[in-house]
């Protein structure tokens, strides 16, 4: 009868939404994630899988990265290439080089003869905090009505605290910028934020190297894909960087037939 065909039609409906929905679902959630890791999609990786997954460098030296001596202590920075993406710079070690910046501006010891140690490891261990906002957090939590209420509310301002140290860390280097860069030689990034005391925005160029393994990096016959990697990193001037990234990618521009194997 018509009812029932409509039923039919109706239930049949609801099933083909079930059987899709979860597989639309998956494959959104497949993709946002590889986008996270570099990867917008399987067109702009160009078959190279795990070769434009994001990169981050070891820590390395101010001194090494501006290719000279430093007035203070020695500051280390970390370096995240995403590519297609972003590069980050990121300041480690900051506990130690306030440590050390602290001992080498006060001295060892005060003119008492005390120790300067324990003043500098308290420095350092609130560097990056403004006093007076922890003194009127503090101040808020202590006058909530309800005492049960206060601990969670100076947790709660200590992890908004420890969440603007870790952002006081990392400074961004650029955008990914598509126009002015090359897939298999060099890419370009361009920061649009605030720019430099010098004027000038910060500028990130990545000179890609071919690389296959660390054992036998010329021999491309029986080389198998390695994974990209961060080699050096040089400030040449204010705000612009100049990076080497050793990676399969670069080894498309003299053997073309190799993109099968990565």
């Amino acid at each position: 009868t018509t009812d029932d065909s409509a039923v039919i039609v109706v239930i049949s409906f609801y099933l083909a939404i079930l059987l899709v929905l979860p597989i639309a679902v998956t494959r959104e959630f497949f993709f946002f994630f590889q986008a996270e890791d570099g990867i917008r999609d399987a067109q702009e990786s160009r078959g190279l899988g795990d070769v434009y997954k994001r990169q981050t460098s070891a820590p390395m030296s101010e001194k090494v990265i501006r290719g000279g001596a430093v007035t203070s202590a020695d500051k280390h920075y970390s370096f995240t290439l995403c590519p297609f993406e972003y590069g980050i710079q990121r300041w480690e070690l900051r506990s130690e080089w306030e440590f050390e910046t602290c001992i080498h501006e006060l001295g060892e010891t005060g003119p008492d003869g005390s120790s300067n140690e324990q003043n500098c490891s308290d420095r350092a261990a609130n560097a990056g905090v403004d006093p007076q906002e922890v003194a009127g957090y503090q101040q808020y939590c202590a006058n909530l009505e309800d005492p049960e209420m206060r601990p969670g509310c100076l947790k709660h301002f200590s992890h908004k605290q420890e969440q603007a140290r870790e952002h006081q860390l990392s400074t961004g280097l650029g955008i990914y910028d598509a126009a002015q860069s090359d897939l298999t030689k060099y890419w370009v990034f361009v920061d649009s934020g605030e720019p430099c005391s010098n004027g000038i925005r910060r500028q990130l160029n990545v000179t890609l190297v071919c690389g296959y393994t660390e054992h036998e990096p010329s021999n491309q016959t029986n080389a198998r894909p390695a994974a990209s990697r961060i080699t050096s990193v040089r400030e040449n001037g204010m705000c612009e960087y100049e990076m080497t990234l050793e990676t399969p990618a670069a080894c498309l521009r003299s053997s073309p037939e190799l993109k099968n194997d990565l």
